[in-house]
């Protein structure tokens, strides 16, 4: 009964402390269509009294500061490509209207309100229009249709009403629409500066992880924990501040990123290593894969905070609640966890014994290892459980006893009893010396370079270190980008965020699934691998779908279920079950279980890492190769773990 009441505390203080670091790391993500204002249109959704972003990230869509540094224009002919300034000679007001190249080539708003120009909108249905001008002789070549007071990002968007620049046919004199040629403000990109802050936070948090491992298994995880936690939240505060304190300085943004991005690395070496101490192998997938919904809950909350803090009804003021109220979520979950989480059995004086229970999974969990821990030769490497050491403590000084064995059958009860007494205290008082502080003097003195070492030289570990680094760029991406995306296809803010949460919904689903298989198959690679590969045309059945549809609820809420009961499955089961089967069952590594997870999820961060930078650029061109992009990511994933695999079938078809 005390095993089953602990586990269960632990449980749900781990899950809860976890699905909070997703929570606030949700945040941002709802936020990027606030913070840069856009619409399907490629055209800004800019609106200096109610939709104005915030400063430096939405410089690139005000149209005074678009003004003030110009616009860079490219792919069309020679002549184009360039820088285009502001033309002064013209003496027209901020936003500008008239920009030069050199003396005779123009990117100009027509008819010009002077007439200087003696132009006009060469398109049908449209009485002013942006124009690219040659000479005044030549005419209009080029021109985009929309009169407003700035050219229009073209090409930063694949919806059908994305606005382009249209090219004269020489032949025909018909104005026919031309893609390659694109207009933007001379300024940062603000999808860039917002990728630049995702990637700061992601390889902070990737730095951190191994670091966190490290230390992870050698101070007390509850404080470990603690600190992660009350440090994430006061970043979340301090970045909520901006807005009170109009700080427009991305330094501000960077340096806390890069704070909440080494708190946050604390979150999961520990929570894991918690859980990996308290339940075991054998029913260590489903209960990891219905404990990992954490991860998708926290999004999902995220989300739906987020969006309400920006929601209908609201004004674009209040973005700093979606800092805020996260961060108070944080810190009082923060508190709990100091007051009640217990780190180890052996802190509560259980024995290894009292968590089996007896129980059939349990006490075969030397019989039903994963595959995964079989050496690269195909023969099983020594591996044992922490608890078969445990069980055979109170044995290893009996062996002068050897000869009374046949002579037990004639003791009587009160001798056999007080046997039995004396050897269960002697038990209990080994492991009682080893919790707490005590028990990591008993675990081996291991440098950082020599724990290292030991790690990564535990068979299975890099294989599927390198797989979660693809699966969990594809995870990020969706995760950091899809309410950019929905936004992309003309939802607002508030209803991308809610949207979005349906891509964690299904990744719950996917989650427990693939833990539950890979209980019943014992071959945790070979279900990661079916799912990194469904992935694939999952991805791309929803890109190629959504962007034909538009802002349609239904569809988006469906195939984003769908996506990601695929994409989420494989990197929950290798940062949940893999992780704790790696770093507990290998005899004589026990010690190393917060460090393999550090190991195996920095490296997956690694990957979210690059998605920031990567898909900032991508997807100011084209979210098309993004989602392609996305889609090779998931075939690299599997690749990793191919070898792996068919080691796992081998052995699951022998059985």
């Amino acid at each position: 009964m005390y095993p089953l009441r602990y586990k269960v505390r632990v449980f749900l203080l781990t899950f809860a402390a976890y699905t909070c670091f997703h929570l606030t790391r949700k945040v941002p993500s709802v936020l990027k269509g606030v913070l840069h204002p856009q619409s399907s249109s490629g055209i800004s959704a800019y609106d200096r009294e109610t939709n104005p972003g915030w400063a430096p990230f939405n410089q690139d869509i005000v149209p005074a500061q678009a003004s003030a540094h110009g616009y860079v224009v490219s792919g069309s002919h020679d002549a184009f490509d360039g820088t285009y300034t502001c033309d002064v000679d013209y003496n027209v007001s901020h936003p500008c209207e008239v920009y030069r190249k050199l003396d005779i080539w123009f990117l100009a708003l027509v008819p010009h309100p002077h007439d200087a120009l003696n132009v006009s909108c060469p398109l049908q249905n449209f009485t002013r229009c942006w124009v690219l001008l040659t000479t005044e002789q030549e005419g209009v070549e080029f021109a985009q249709p929309h009169g407003g007071r700035m050219p229009a990002n073209a090409g930063s968007s694949d919806a059908p009403d994305c606005v382009h620049w249209y090219k004269r046919n020489m032949n025909t004199d018909v104005f026919e629409e031309n893609k390659d040629i694109r207009t933007v403000p001379n300024t940062p990109d603000g999808n860039v500066l917002l990728g630049l802050l995702d990637s700061v936070f992601l390889g902070c948090y990737t730095v951190g992880l191994f670091v966190s491992g490290f230390l992870g298994d050698k101070v007390n995880l509850r404080y470990f924990l603690t600190a992660g936690m009350v440090g994430s939240a006061l970043c979340m505060f301090m970045l909520g501040l901006a807005y009170p304190f109009q700080i427009h300085n991305l330094w501000y943004f960077v340096v806390l990123n890069v704070v909440f991005g080494l708190f946050q690395s604390t979150g999961w070496p520990s929570v894991v290593a918690v859980m990996g101490s308290w339940f075991g192998h054998g029913s260590r997938g489903l209960i990891m894969g219905i404990w990992n919904a954490h991860t998708s809950l926290g999004n999902i909350l995220g989300s739906i905070v987020t969006a309400w803090a920006i929601g209908e009804g609201m004004h674009h003021e209040d973005w700093p609640l979606g800092y805020t109220v996260p961060g108070v979520v944080m810190l009082v979950c923060g508190l709990a966890v100091f007051a009640l989480l217990i780190p180890h059995p052996e802190d509560v004086g259980l024995t290894s014994a009292d968590l089996l229970g007896g129980t059939e999974d349990d006490t075969n969990d030397g019989e039903l290892e994963s595959p995964l821990l079989h050496g690269a030769d195909g023969h099983e490497d020594d591996v044992e459980g922490g608890r078969a050491e445990a069980s055979n403590v109170n044995f290893e000084d009996s062996g002068d006893d050897a000869d009374d064995d046949n002579s037990r059958t004639i003791e009587d009860a009160t001798t056999l009893r007080a046997r039995t007494e004396e050897e269960q205290a002697r038990m209990h008082d080994r492991v009682s010396e080893s919790s707490g502080a005590e028990r990591l003097a008993d675990e081996p003195r291991r440098g950082l370079c020599s724990s290292f070492g030991d790690a990564l030289s535990i068979p299975g570990l890099i294989p599927f270190a390198l797989s979660l680094m693809f699966s969990k760029m594809c995870a990020y991406s969706i995760l950091f980008w899809g309410p950019f995306y929905l936004g992309s296809l003309g939802f607002s803010s508030s209803h991308a965020g809610y949207l979005c949460s349906f891509f964690d919904i299904g990744g719950v689903l996917g989650g427990i699934t693939a833990g539950f298989l890979s209980d019943r198959l014992q071959a945790r690679g070979l279900v990661a691998f079916i799912f990194q590969l469904c992935g694939v045309p999952a991805m791309w059945f929803y890109y190629t779908s959504t962007s034909a549809l538009g802002p349609k609820v239904m569809p988006n809420i469906w195939l984003l279920i769908l996506v990601g009961f695929f994409i989420n499955a494989p990197y929950a089961l290798i940062t949940t079950a893999v992780s704790a089967d790696l770093g507990t069952q290998v005899h004589g590594k026990s010690h190393l279980l917060a460090l393999v997870t550090g190991i195996i999820d920095g490296t997956g961060s690694f990957g979210a890492m690059l998605q920031g930078i990567l898909v900032g650029y991508v997807s100011s061109t084209s979210w098309a190769e993004v989602w392609q992009m996305l889609m090779l990511a998931q075939i690299l994933s599997a690749i990793m773990i191919a070898k792996l695999v068919y080691r796992e079938v081998a052995i699951v078809c022998s059985r």
